[in-house]
């Protein structure tokens, strides 16, 4: 199922339709915007970050240094591989050692976190990509709204289960690893 990116004029204004083998061309010959990434065919210029967006991503991922599930590492704004489309999520805890992905982007999560400023409508239009890439877990870090939006249970049509949480909440970890509060 298409993810109706282009249906959206705030990101239809930022977008430049591409394949995924044009995009990994344009990369490797350093002719993309430098924050960019591919969402269902279309270049998408991401956001400069704010101060509180750099040091939410961060934030989350020390709090989940210490946290993460057996054989697993934290990816941090790195690509994520879901044909058509590379997205590059704020954080992502995937399975394996770094350089198990040397050769090609990891295409399935334990989890990914996009913080959200300004882009939460884009985040959320991601979150059917992640679903149907099998990513567990989704979250939303809302800073203008103090909350997290967590999303489960993937299926075709996107996350069956969508639960909000103030950032001071306790959060369960997707993997049994604890709980973790965000502020």
């Amino acid at each position: 199922m298409s993810v109706p990116i282009l249906e959206e004029p705030e990101i239809r204004r930022l977008a430049t339709p591409i394949t995924l083998n044009q995009y990994t061309l344009l990369y490797r010959a350093g002719q993309l915007p430098r924050r960019a990434e591919l969402i269902e065919g279309a270049i998408i210029e991401k956001m400069p970050q704010d101060s509180d967006h750099a040091a939410y991503i961060t934030h989350i991922a020390e709090l989940l240094k210490n946290l993460l599930p057996e054989h697993s590492h934290i990816r941090q704004e790195k690509p994520f591989l879901i044909p058509p489309s590379q997205p590059e999520p704020d954080l992502a805890v995937v399975p394996g050692r770094p350089l198990d992905y040397a050769t090609e982007h990891p295409t399935n999560a334990h989890l990914v976190i996009e913080v959200s400023g300004s882009s939460a409508k884009l985040d959320r239009t991601k979150a059917q990509l992640y679903a149907r890439a099998g990513v567990q877990t989704y979250w939303i870090v809302l800073l203008k709204e103090g909350e997290v939006e967590v999303r489960s249970r993937p299926s075709p049509d996107g996350y069956e289960t969508v639960d909000r949480f103030a950032l001071q909440d306790e959060i369960s970890l997707p993997w049994g690893g604890g709980n973790i509060r965000l502020i």
